[in-house]
């Protein structure tokens, strides 16, 4: 029995070494934080894949049902005020007589108005659906980490006081920036929440047409944006390891130091750009 215990407890002090060296040295904390970033990306993930109006979230889907069911009272009304709104200023233009298409127009808009009100809760989960299923073409394009290259890189030509004080700097930037990018993508789920019980104020405008109307289809676009949103935080994170791991100044020969600082100033890359891929596709897409 002696036999057995001594070595496994050599084994496991040896290897305890080993371990604490790696930490001092800087290398261990490289490989800490490649780890909490491979594991944070899959949590992503998985909080992208969530559907808002599913189990998970059943109890705020409820609530914002509830709260659709009130604005509604309203929106009603509404549509009503906007179209009269719309008959009237077409039926007092001089310049444009009140003809049969434009009275279909205004009748068709009332139309529309009245199915988006009605169908909305219906629709908008199905949406959901499809962005959640879209999200997975980039899950499956997205790679891991290699911790272990990265860590070679990052300690490569630099002294190990300066490799420890960029280990331990380059964890808690990591840490720092994973908080941001769960933050952003739970951030979503509120968002929609936010939007969806104003619904029916916002789209009864669509009634009255001409400019009145632009703010029904701001919202629509808006609705559509953040639905589809974890589509854009999906290339986001897909594209990060690679983004992460490619080092600009180790192929120049720079110092081991600089290329610890673009590895550090990467992670934040990554992490503004998740927070800021909706003012980009925003403007992008003129939305």
């Amino acid at each position: 029995m002696k036999n057995f215990i001594l070595p496994t407890l050599a084994f496991s002090f040896s290897d305890f070494i080993e371990e604490a060296k790696d930490y001092l040295s800087g290398k261990g904390l490289f490989e800490l934080a490649g780890d909490i970033f491979n594991n944070t990306l899959g949590i992503l993930y998985s909080l992208l894949g969530v559907n808002p109006s599913g189990e998970t979230y059943a109890e705020a889907w409820n609530t914002v049902e509830n709260l659709y069911n009130i604005f509604i009272i309203i929106g009603i009304p509404l549509i009503t005020i906007f179209f009269i709104y719309g008959y009237c200023r077409d039926a007092v233009d001089i310049r444009a007589e009140l003809q049969m298409e434009t009275t279909v127009k205004m009748y068709i808009r009332l139309i529309m108005s009245v199915t988006l009100l009605n169908g909305l809760m219906m629709w908008i989960p199905k949406f959901f659906s499809w962005a959640i299923k879209l999200l997975g073409i980039t899950e499956q394009s997205s790679m891991a980490l290699d911790t272990k290259s990265l860590a070679e890189i990052m300690v490569e030509d630099s002294n190990i006081f300066t490799r420890y004080i960029f280990g331990l700097l380059f964890l808690l930037v990591v840490l720092v920036a994973c908080a941001l990018m769960i933050w952003t993508c739970l951030g979503r789920f509120l968002n929609l929440y936010i939007l969806i019980p104003l619904a029916p104020i916002a789209l009864s405008t669509l009634a009255a047409g001409g400019q009145a109307a632009q703010t029904g289809y701001a919202y629509i676009k808006s609705v559509l944006f953040y639905t589809f949103e974890v589509v854009v935080l999906g290339i986001v994170l897909a594209i990060a390891p690679a983004f992460i791991s490619a080092f600009s100044f180790a192929e120049t020969g720079s110092s081991g130091m600089t290329v610890m600082l673009e590895g550090i100033v990467k992670v934040i890359t990554i992490a503004a750009g998740l927070k800021g891929s909706e003012t980009v596709v925003k403007h992008s897409l003129n939305l």
